[in-house]
Formats: structure tokens, C-alpha cells, sequence
């Protein structure tokens, strides 16, 4: 896709609806210009995350972000177990955890909303509980949650709807000025 806009003499675009559409902004939301040797991208600010307090606790030399803390884990043995503990002790870390794969679902961190879903699960629920509260076989939702895994949204709103219930709480999406 291409459009057109004009600088107008205060340096400011309009930017056309239908990019608008895509990169998910609104009237006062904050973009951010990258320049590479590729070009020049466009792409929405992010608002941080309420969950990143938790991140790196215990720890300082966890590198923040999604890609740093998903190669952290991968390189760190028995992170997994570790947070399955604390989510079992823990309400505030939990309810936390299953807040955060859903803002990075919501903020494009797919892969990251997935693992943060799957150890979430893991430490509360079970798979095979999850399966059948929702009707999808276990392999299914293994499936969903992997590093290929492409839920649909009508699976991922039932799951989503499903935890909340089990933990009691229930998440709301608000407009909110983005922080650069």
C-alpha cells in the first residue's frame, strides 16, 4: 500500500486513515520515525508494560524487552519452574503474569503473550483442565501456544475469558497515551 500526505510549514503530515487502520493509532497517540539504510519505518509507541517490575527480579543481568528476556529463558535452566513456583505462591505475581501476556498480546509481542499464556497456565490451571473447560484438545492448545502457534482469536478470547473466571479478575482494555 502507498499514500500520499503534504508537510504542511509546522513539519507536521496527516496521516491517512487507512494507515492509521493499521498501525492501530488514534488522535494523540505517539509515533515513532526509525531511519536504517533500509529506510525509514514508521510504527506506533508503545506504552510500557505494568508487568516489567517483576522482570529481572532476583536478577539484574536479565536483559529487558521481549526478544531479551525470551533468549534469556531459553539460555537459563529451570526459569520455568522457577516462576511456576512463584505463580503458585503469589497472587500478585500471578494475576501479573496473565495481565502481561495479554498487554503484549494486545501490543503486538505475540510470541512473548504466548510464553507468558503457556507458563501462566501451566502453574494454575493445566492444559488438560484447560482442554476440557474449552472444548480443544490438549495437543491443540500446545499447538497454540508454541512457537508456531497462530490461535484464532474466537480460541484465544475463550482461553483468555476462561483464566479471568479462574482467577477472578477481569482485564479491560483502556485508551491510553502511549510513552515514548
Amino acid at each position: 500500500m502507498q499514500k500520499q500526505t503534504t508537510i504542511t510549514s509546522k513539519g507536521q503530515v496527516t496521516v491517512p486513515h487507512e494507515i492509521r487502520r493499521i498501525l492501530g493509532v488514534q488522535s494523540g497517540d505517539r509515533l515513532v520515525f526509525e531511519s536504517d539504510e533500509k529506510g525509514v519505518r514508521v510504527r506506533p509507541v508503545r506504552t510500557k508494560s505494568q508487568f516489567a517490575k517483576y522482570r529481572g527480579i532476583g536478577n539484574p543481568s536479565i536483559p529487558s524487552g521481549g526478544e531479551g528476556i525470551n533468549r534469556w529463558t531459553r539460555e537459563t535452566r529451570g526459569i520455568r519452574e522457577t516462576v511456576q513456583a512463584r505463580v503458585r505462591r503469589d497472587a500478585a505475581f500471578r494475576k501479573g503474569l496473565l495481565r502481561d501476556a495479554v498487554e503484549s498480546l494486545l501490543a503486538e509481542e505475540v510470541s512473548l503473550g504466548k510464553e507468558l499464556l503457556r507458563d501462566y497456565i501451566n502453574a494454575t490451571v493445566g492444559f488438560p483442565k484447560l482442554a476440557e473447560e474449552t472444548k480443544l484438545h490438549v495437543k491443540t492448545l500446545h499447538q497454540i501456544f508454541g512457537p508456531r502457534g497462530n490461535p484464532t482469536a474466537s480460541n484465544l478470547f475463550e482461553i483468555v475469558a476462561y483464566l479471568q473466571r479462574q482467577e477472578a479478575v477481569r482485564l479491560q482494555v483502556r485508551t491510553s497515551r502511549a510513552v515514548a
